[in-house]
């Protein structure tokens, strides 16, 4: 007997902005349910738990959403029996761009986050070049502690900068792997930086991830995908206790 293999998907960015509450809810409620799915199914390739975030209030999931220094990126796929209700059909009726119509029709099968960009060194400054392009992911961490920035940067003169962003979040539902669904997110969200690095004149963009170190299917699909070890290891604070972690950084071409 032949299983069926699931189709492929699309990848589609979160808006931030909405006309109405309704809308915004709305995928807020998507998003919040496959991140409790994934903190519950995969709770050791994430430095936060379910038990934890299970507690947040409506207004945390929104604030993640609306995050303006980070882009929220979703594969989907098409339900076989689309189980729209009727606010969904408003909802999507009254959204004229369209954007909504995928994430609220599809099946959401994976998600991650791109945060930045932030600035690690400019350009003609050796010492901080030297010194930032070493260990990239540090300028997302204080006291051990991953902490995404959440101002944004669309007013700074960002030419002749070295930027670097970060992935977080990166989730793909296990009856969804093996299906491309990491990979697709994943170029999303470097399109997505190699294209704002060019834009606004940047000398290089660096992305930045932190993976677990006995989570080899995570780091073999982002080996796969253009990330590398760096000769450096992390310690990073979880719930006031110290694990060692590992970055991985990929150079975009630009």
């Amino acid at each position: 007997m032949t299983i069926p293999s699931r189709p492929l998907g699309e990848v589609h960015r979160v808006p931030r902005t909405y006309n109405q509450p309704t809308q915004l809810h709305a995928v807020v409620e998507r998003y919040r349910k496959l991140r409790l799915h994934g903190l519950k199914a995969d709770p050791h390739a994430f430095s936060s738990t379910y038990e934890r975030e299970s507690q947040f209030e409506q207004g945390k999931w929104i604030s993640r959403i609306q995050n303006p220094a980070g882009q929220t990126f979703v594969s989907v796929i098409p339900c076989t029996e689309p189980l729209l209700t009727r606010e969904d059909e408003i909802i999507i009726a009254s959204d004229s761009s369209g954007a909504l119509a995928p994430l609220l029709k599809d099946e959401w099968t994976g998600q991650l986050t791109l945060i930045g960009p932030e600035v690690l060194a400019v350009l003609g400054d050796e010492t901080a070049e030297t010194k930032a392009l070493t260990r990239p992911w540090t300028v997302f961490f204080q006291d051990d502690q991953c902490i995404p920035p959440l101002t944004p940067t669309e007013t700074l003169d960002l030419s002749g900068a070295h930027l670097v962003y970060m992935v977080v979040g990166m989730f793909v539902s296990p009856e969804s792997r093996r299906g491309g669904h990491g990979r697709r997110l994943i170029d999303a969200a470097v399109q997505a930086a190699r294209e704002e690095g060019q834009t606004r004149g940047a000398a290089s963009v660096r992305i930045v991830l932190i993976v677990e170190p006995e989570n080899d299917v995570a780091q073999r699909l982002y080996e796969s995908t253009g990330f590398a070890f760096w000769d450096d290891t992390v310690l990073e604070r979880n719930s006031g206790q110290l694990s060692r972690v590992l970055a991985m950084v990929r150079e975009v071409v630009m």
